[in-house]
C-alpha cells in the first residue's frame, strides 16, 4: 500500500507538534532504565538548517508522557533556565556545530553527552520548520535569537512558539501542505510513517484528549 504524504504528516502532527509533543521532567528522563517501559520519551533537537553541512544546534527538548496519561511534560535540555547554579548552557557560550549533514547521533552533542538522559526517538528540526509552525498557528513569525549567544532569549522564543502549538486547536489538514513541503529537508524522524499514523489514528478517535505542561517553570 502507498502512503500519501498527506497521511504521513498527519501522523507527525498528532505525534506532538500539535499537542505538545515534548517531554519530560529531567528526573524522571534519567530515571531507571526500567522507566523505559512505562514512559515514553521524545527528543527534539533544533537546529538552524538542517541542509547546511555544518548545522548549528539551536535547542534540545525532551518530552515525556507516562502510559495512561495524556499529558506531555516539557523540559529544556539546551539551552537551560539560569538559575543559581554555574550552568554552563544557560549563559552565553560558544557555538556548537554538528559535524555534517548527516548527523544522527543526539547522544554525541555537547548538550547529552554522560547526561543519563534516554529517548525512544528522535525528531531534528530547523528554522524554517519552526516558522511554518509560527504562521500556521498564527504566531507572528520573526528571527529566532542563537542559543550560544543570548541562551535565555532563545528559551523564551522556543517556549512561546511550544504554547502557542499547543493552544492551537488544529482540524482537518490546516496548514498540512505548509509542513510537507519541509520534510525531509526541514524535518526529519526516527519514527517510522507506520507507527506515527497508528499513533495519529488512535488520538484522534479520542478527539486529541492531550495536553502540555512545564515542570521545569514551577
Amino acid at each position: 500500500m502507498v502512503l500519501s504524504p498527506r497521511t504521513l504528516f498527519l501522523s507527525f502532527l498528532g505525534l506532538g507538534l500539535v499537542t505538545g509533543l515534548f517531554v519530560g521532567n529531567l528526573s524522571e528522563a534519567i530515571a531507571a532504565p526500567s522507566a523505559k517501559n512505562i514512559q515514553q520519551n521524545t527528543l527534539i533537537v533544533l537546529v538552524d538548517d538542517l541542509g547546511s553541512q555544518n548545522p548549528a544546534l539551536e535547542g534540545i527538548w525532551l518530552a515525556a508522557r507516562s502510559a495512561g496519561n495524556d499529558t506531555f511534560n516539557w523540559e529544556p535540555v539546551y539551552p537551560v533556565p539560569l538559575t543559581e547554579a554555574d550552568e554552563e548552557f544557560a549563559k552565553p557560550h560558544s557555538a556548537f556545530y554538528l559535524p555534517d549533514v548527516n548527523f544522527a547521533d543526539p547522544s554525541a552533542l555537547p548538550p547529552l553527552r554522560s547526561s543519563g538522559i534516554w529517548w525512544n526517538e528522535v525528531f531534528w528540526m530547523d528554522n524554517a520548520a519552526l516558522g511554518a509552525l509560527q504562521s500556521i498557528t498564527g504566531q507572528t513569525s520573526s528571527s529566532s535569537t542563537d542559543a550560544w549567544a543570548e541562551p535565555q532569549a532563545a528559551l523564551y522564543e522556543q517556549v512561546q512558539l511550544l504554547n502557542g502549538i499547543c493552544q492551537t486547536k488544529f482540524s482537518g489538514s490546516q496548514g498540512l501542505d505548509q509542513i510537507l513541503a519541509l520534510m525531509p529537508n526541514h524535518i526529519r524522524s526516527s519514527v517510522s510513517p507506520f507507527e506515527l499514523i497508528t499513533r495519529w489514528d488512535g488520538w484522534s478517535q479520542v478527539g486529541f484528549p492531550l495536553s502540555c505542561f512545564h515542570p521545569w517553570a514551577d
